[in-house]
């Protein structure tokens, strides 16, 4: 029920941005809003808190929803995803002291409620788990051309190909659909500690 009325208020604030006042949008403070220049603004972080009353260790409102979006300027190249998951890094190590990030791309969704506690057994396994820097998930497309043309169900890249390097710990991360340990995109190998 919480999901759906959150669907329902992102949805409306979709549609509400598609209509894009004449002097641009403003924060609640009066401030023009710096994204009103899609291709022209400062590095932003907008936090939105729920109703859910979930609260942290120290009695802190926890976020519904983080918006992060990276420097933008003309002439400058900002598309990259491995750019916006360094940025994603550096924002969540301040809002959240998570051992572990689900990174997924904006036209993805889970549909298997389970993936996250999956993901978990392998990296909190006791006798491997440790060594494991990410557990990553391939994406399946339904409702594809009967003779799949374009090889889109990609089952020779996933489910043969991927799996024959993983016996030579060798799989490389695709960059979506995945849960990372934030240790290892810091660069820290196990059993160190950072501090």
């Amino acid at each position: 029920r919480e999901y759906e009325e959150f669907k329902v208020r992102i949805n409306a604030l979709v549609e509400k941005r598609k209509k894009v006042p004449e002097e641009g949008w403003m924060m609640q403070d009066g401030r023009p809003w710096p994204g009103n220049n899609p291709h022209d603004h400062p590095g932003m972080i907008q936090i939105f808190l729920g109703s859910t009353g979930a609260l942290d260790v120290r009695g802190n409102e926890l976020p519904l929803f983080v918006y992060v979006s990276r420097e933008k300027k003309p002439g400058f190249h900002h598309h990259n995803k491995l750019g916006v998951l360094n940025a994603l890094v550096r924002v969540s190590g301040v809002l959240t002291n998570s051992p572990y990030i689900l990174n997924m791309d904006c036209t993805q969704y889970i549909n298997n409620n389970k993936v996250i506690r999956e993901a978990m057994c392998f990296m909190m396994d006791l006798p491997v788990g440790k060594n494991i820097s990410y557990v990553q998930f391939p994406p399946r497309f339904h409702a594809l051309h009967q003779e799949d043309n374009f090889s889109n169900h990609n089952t020779v890249f996933y489910d043969i190909m991927m799996k024959g390097l993983d016996g030579i710990q060798g799989p490389i991360c695709l960059g979506s659909a995945c849960v990372f340990r934030r240790r290892s995109l810091y660069g820290y190998a196990s059993g160190v500690d950072p501090k």
